[in-house]
């Protein structure tokens, strides 16, 4: 359910404990990876930290590479939100240098969307932009199917691209925003939306608390939003992942129109 933190907290927390009390270590790497990843989303970075650091350890222990480059991905966002800066390039150096042996370039896109956005962060506009034409290289052939946060990819890219004034910025957004649009046809209206339609223009108010309150408004026509308001920051799973990076792509996208 949309908005359900305490949800995926609790379920997230009990599979920890079954993995635990059981001693398979795997799941419980994976348990703690998840709860950084949501700390993290919930500004809770000090705990985000805490528990990939954990992660990290048991994925080092066990020798599962793909896992630890998941771990320490993790880890960089917590670091990053903590202001850590360079131990958080450091982390997605890391996760990036794991997911190149792998052979997985599609995963890869992810820490270096985090460089991206280190570089950003510390003005460094010239290396944010080396990061993301790695990224936009990969994409002329490719996608991010398989990745945890693909608009977040594609968002940094976006920030990237616009703060350099690069020109690509704006077919970048159009490309993200018409496969937000494909993913949203895939989304069950009936359980993401609240009942009743009080609101003009068929505006609706998707089931989420106050501070990730989303207004769906249509123009007359019926095709796109015009007004989106989101508070960007946290996500809570692979939906609200989505939900919530879509419509930040949105709103730049008929900011800049």
């Amino acid at each position: 359910c949309v908005g359900e933190y305490s949800g995926a907290r609790d379920h997230h927390e009990a599979s920890l404990q079954i993995a635990c009390s059981t001693g398979l270590r795997r799941l419980e790497g994976e348990g703690l990876a998840n709860l950084g990843l949501l700390c993290h989303h919930l500004g809770e970075n000090q705990a985000a930290r805490e528990h990939s650091q954990r992660a990290l350890e048991i994925a080092q222990e066990l020798g599962v590479r793909e896992f630890e480059a998941s771990a320490v991905t993790h880890l960089g966002h917590a670091l990053a939100g903590l202001g850590h800066l360079a131990e958080a390039a450091d982390a997605y150096r890391q996760s990036l240098g794991l997911r190149r042996d792998l052979g997985q370039a599609h995963l890869a896109t992810e820490p270096l969307a985090g460089l991206a956005r280190i570089s950003l962060a510390q003005n460094d506009l010239a290396r944010a932009q080396t990061h993301v034409e790695e990224i936009l290289s990969f994409l002329q052939d490719n996608t991010l199917d398989g990745t945890d946060e693909p608009f977040r990819v594609y968002l940094t890219c976006y920030r990237v691209l616009h703060a350099n004034q690069d020109p690509p910025a704006r077919v970048l957004l159009a490309t993200a925003h018409s496969l937000l649009q494909d993913q949203a046809a895939k989304i069950d209206i009936a359980a993401a939306l609240a009942t009743g339609d009080s609101t003009p223009f068929g505006a609706r108010h998707l089931a989420t608390p106050p501070d990730c309150r989303i207004v769906w408004q249509s123009d007359d026509s019926g095709h796109l939003p015009v007004h989106l308001e989101v508070h960007l920051g946290f996500l809570v799973s692979l939906f609200r992942r989505f939900l919530c990076f879509s419509t930040t792509i949105e709103r730049d996208r008929f900011r800049h129109s």
